[in-house]
């Protein structure tokens, strides 16, 4: 099942008044991944945060991309992070959220799955929020 809909994600109302909607995550890209294992005071650790560029495709290819944004996604209670097949290009087909039942936690969590040429990732979390979204043109483009 695929999920990533804004009423699941806190703060999703940054993104979604950066672009007038909901975007794709189809052919976005991986800026940072930070790694936290720190529990926290509110006890909503380890955390990943990641860093996504995103942005819209024009409507003629000549276009390009448009109207892109660097958005800072924290994972909270994040567990079972795999990274693999990490490169210099990191364009992802996907941001795929699964939601399930945790039995050994007896709550729900997030499955978080995304890959494409450069990056495979995926790990369970708690909860998803959106810390900041900022207007962006990677360096190399």
């Amino acid at each position: 099942m695929k999920v990533l809909y804004p009423d699941i994600v806190n703060n999703s109302k940054l993104l979604v008044s950066h672009f007038g909607s909901w975007p794709s995550f189809i052919d976005c890209e991986v800026i940072s991944i930070t790694l936290n294992r720190e529990l926290r005071n509110d006890l909503k650790g380890p955390t990943v945060d990641i860093s996504f560029y995103v942005y819209e495709l024009g409507p003629a290819p000549e276009l390009g991309q448009l109207n892109g944004a660097s958005a800072l996604f924290r994972f909270y209670g994040a567990e079972d992070v795999n990274i693999s097949e990490f490169n210099h290009q990191n364009q992802f087909d996907d941001l795929l959220v699964e939601p399930f039942y945790s039995e050994r936690l007896k709550r729900n969590r997030f499955k978080i799955h995304f890959d494409g040429f450069g990056a495979n990732v995926t790990f369970t979390c708690d909860e998803i929020e959106i810390l900041s979204v900022e207007p962006y043109t990677p360096p190399d483009y």
